[in-house]
C-alpha cells in the first residue's frame, strides 16, 4: 500500500526498496510501475528498486524510460538496466535488442510462453520418486 499510495517520495522508495530487495515480493515490479505513472516526484528513486528482481515486464518498462524527457529518469532506467542485465548500452533500440535476447532465457521471470526450468531446492519433492532423486528430461514433460 505504501508503493502505492503514499505521497512522500521517501517513504515511496523505502517501501519499494523493503518489497524488492528485502522481501523479494514478485508483486513489487507492478506496485513500481504504477506509482512511477502516478506520483511524478521521486520516480528516479523509485526506478532503481527494479534492478532487485529479474522481471521481462520491469526491463520493458525501463526500456521505454530511456527515452524519458526527465534526464533523471532516463538516468535511473539506463543505471538500472544495467544492473538488472549485467550488459551496457545508452540507446533505447540498443536496450530493445538486449531485453529480446532475455526474453528468451529461462531465467528471466515473466516469460509464460517458455517451458519452467525446476528449482532443486525449491522442487526437490517433486523431483523425487521412491525415496531416489530423478531428474526432469524434456522427454517427461
Amino acid at each position: 500500500e505504501a508503493v502505492l499510495d503514499e505521497r512522500d517520495e521517501k517513504l515511496r522508495e523505502t517501501a519499494a526498496n523493503a518489497l524488492t530487495a528485502k522481501v523479494g515480493d514478485k508483486r513489487a515490479p507492478s506496485y513500481i510501475i504504477k506509482a512511477f505513472h502516478r506520483y511524478r516526484p521521486g520516480r528516479d528513486a523509485l526506478l532503481k528498486n527494479l534492478a532487485y528482481v529479474k522481471d521481462i515486464t520491469s526491463a520493458e518498462f525501463l526500456v521505454e524510460q530511456v527515452d524519458n524527457d526527465d534526464p533523471k529518469v532516463k538516468k535511473a532506467a539506463i543505471e538500472t538496466l544495467m544492473l538488472l542485465t549485467g550488459e551496457e548500452a545508452t540507446e533505447s533500440d540498443e536496450w530493445r535488442r538486449i531485453v529480446d535476447v532475455l526474453r528468451a532465457r529461462p531465467d528471466w521471470r515473466g516469460s509464460p510462453d517458455l517451458p519452467k526450468v525446476p528449482d532443486a531446492r525449491r522442487d526437490r519433492g517433486a523431483l523425487q520418486r521412491n525415496g531416489e532423486e530423478s531428474i526432469p528430461t524434456s522427454a517427461g514433460r
